[in-house]
């Protein structure tokens, strides 16, 4: 190898050297930011706005009263669960469609005069003005993912 062949591969150990450890500190800030935004994500869902169900609608939609002050909620609001789907309780035959009651049953005994945590959706309004988002037992669990693992609603 001559000189103008060495002095070729140095300059470019050298600059991907120079180039190597911006990129390790930028992975490193990276990685930093996506941890810390899980992280006060579980933190806020686990704590969640105090909500008070006054009224069961169907399987994956109620009446709550917000405990709390929030900017943007009501004091009374109508939740559909974001993410769910169950069957119409409420159908224009007036016959409701297999599974709804049921689903409308779960959705009552599990929520019904309870006080539980609501986290809010990242798009907190449907096409028909009610607030999307999931409700949490006080134990932790989500009430659409009972809803779901008792076979009676869809994701």
């Amino acid at each position: 190898m001559d000189l103008s062949e060495k002095q070729s591969v140095e300059s470019i150990e050298i600059a991907e050297g120079v180039v190597g450890e911006p990129m390790k500190v930028l992975k490193q800030a990276v990685f930093t930011l996506v941890l810390l935004f899980f992280l006060v994500s579980f933190c806020w869902a686990g704590k969640g706005i105090k909500v008070k169900v006054l009224r069961v609608i169907d399987g994956d939609t109620v009446v709550i009263r917000v405990l709390q002050k929030v900017p943007g909620i009501k004091e009374v609001e109508r939740l559909r669960y974001a993410g769910i789907d169950t069957l119409e309780l409420h159908t224009s035959s007036h016959i409701p469609h297999p599974f709804a009651e049921e689903a409308g049953q779960l959705n009552a005994k599990l929520t019904l005069g309870k006080v539980l945590s609501l986290k809010v959706s990242p798009r907190p309004r449907d096409r028909y003005g009610r607030l999307l988002g999931e409700l949490y037992l006080p134990d932790g669990r989500s009430v659409s993912a009972e809803i779901v693992k008792q076979g009676l609603a869809l994701v």
